[in-house]
């Protein structure tokens, strides 16, 4: 008789509790009946078309790779996914965790050159993802986040690595700028692919933001502040920034160009009805044009000089140039001082009389123009409330046609 054997794990390690033989492995469960038809050697004849249905096998398989994952128990994980794989080659999560439970096996020194193994699994298993209909994001994004913990776990394994021996430093002359140019590039594959979401575009923002930082953090420590490799980070980061920024626009006029195919007839009627709008704004200011460039006389009037105004000036003049022939003559010209001085007191005593009608005057023509002004903003008010309420509604459409969906 054959020894028994677990089929789900492999497992010889198998007790009988309870009436049933239990795997110490992974805790699948055969009833005595079973157990003696998995212990029989030998060759069974059948007759007829036997249907073997593997998908309660898988089932329990996916349950045990995902639990021994979550625990990280990485050597079970990946002999659960490869037992998976045996039966479906296109099963993306073994294919994936297989690969990124063996490299979380590998010796930290190892690590660096498991990832691009890793990267490649990942690389493949999204294009298994690809092949189906709609298109798993949430899958690509988890592949995302996996990859970018992986490569921010062997900077920090080769950081502490060299901080302690001060060894492993070919890594950064040789893996450091490749490794994060690779899971760039990745990245950027997902948000330009067809299946592009903002989900995905949060996450690989996220995941630029995370590997930013610890580059940083550790070129800060390892470089100093200014080094190529600042430069040369720098230059990966804005160049995958831009990528995204233009993914996002892509990704927003592609939904807005969707919705509006499916609200074709609200668009034309909208642009219908923004046209109409604009000629009738036209018309409006033509009519508008008139009052506004009337009102701007009378403002322009309300600001000139009145005629008391003009005269005090003159005045003025007159004063000034009678004190400066004064001041021009000597000590012995008295009587010619004295006649000078008697003109100047003459004018002085005029000029209250002229400010009063400066002040009359003033209030005249302000008082005529503010009459003027306000007649004419009353003619052209109800014109001018139509063409603000044009003007709202012209926006509204426009706003109603570009924002985004």
């Amino acid at each position: 008789m054959k020894q028994l054997t677990c089929e789900m794990c492999g497992s010889t390690d198998m007790l009988k509790q309870d009436g049933v033989f239990v795997c110490q492995t992974c805790g699948c469960k055969y009833t005595v009946e079973e157990a003696k038809k998995m212990m029989i050697e030998g060759t069974v004849n059948v007759t007829g078309t036997v249907k073997v249905d593997k998908s309660d096998e898988m089932d329990n398989l996916a349950v045990l790779a995902e639990r021994a994952l979550k625990e990280g128990n990485y050597e079970s994980a990946e002999h659960y996914y490869d037992s998976i794989l045996k039966f479906n080659p296109e099963n993306w999560r073994a294919n994936f965790y297989k690969s990124f439970c063996s490299t979380m096996q590998s010796k930290l020194i190892n690590l660096a050159s498991r990832f691009y193994t890793t990267l490649n699994a990942a690389q493949s298993s999204v294009q298994i993802i690809e092949k189906t209909e709609p298109i798993d994001c949430d899958s690509i994004i988890e592949i995302i986040d996996k990859i970018t913990s992986l490569a921010i776990l062997v900077f920090y394994n080769r950081f502490n690595l060299y901080q302690e021996t001060e060894s492993g430093w070919d890594f950064f002359e040789t893996d450091y700028e490749t490794i994060i140019s690779n899971v760039l590039t990745f990245d950027l594959n997902a948000v330009v692919a067809k299946y592009v979401s903002n989900e995905i575009i949060q996450t690989v923002d996220s995941s630029y933001q995370e590997l930013s930082e610890t580059v940083s953090t550790i070129n800060s420590y390892l470089f100093g502040s200014t080094n190529k490799y600042n430069v040369l980070m720098n230059n990966l980061f804005d160049s995958a920034n831009k990528v995204i920024k233009e993914s996002k626009r892509q990704l927003q006029k592609s939904k807005n160009d969707a919705y509006w195919n499916e609200n074709a007839e609200k668009r034309k009627q909208l642009e219908s009805e923004s046209a109409t709008l604009e000629t009738q704004l036209k018309q409006l200011h033509v009519q508008v044009d008139p009052y506004d460039s009337e009102i701007k006389a009378w403002k322009k009037k309300r600001k000139t000089e009145t005629l008391a105004v003009e005269e005090k000036k003159k005045l003025e003049e007159q004063i000034s140039a009678l004190n400066q022939q004064k001041s021009n003559l000597s000590l012995f010209k008295g009587k010619e001082k004295k006649a000078l001085q008697a003109q100047i007191d003459e004018l002085n005593s005029r000029l209250p009389t002229i400010n009063e009608s400066i002040k009359i005057e003033k209030k005249e023509l302000n008082n005529l123009c503010d009459g003027k002004i306000k007649e004419l903003e009353g003619a052209a008010k109800p014109l001018k409330d139509k063409i603000d309420a044009i003007e709202k509604r012209i926006k509204e459409i426009k706003k109603e046609l570009t924002m985004d969906r």
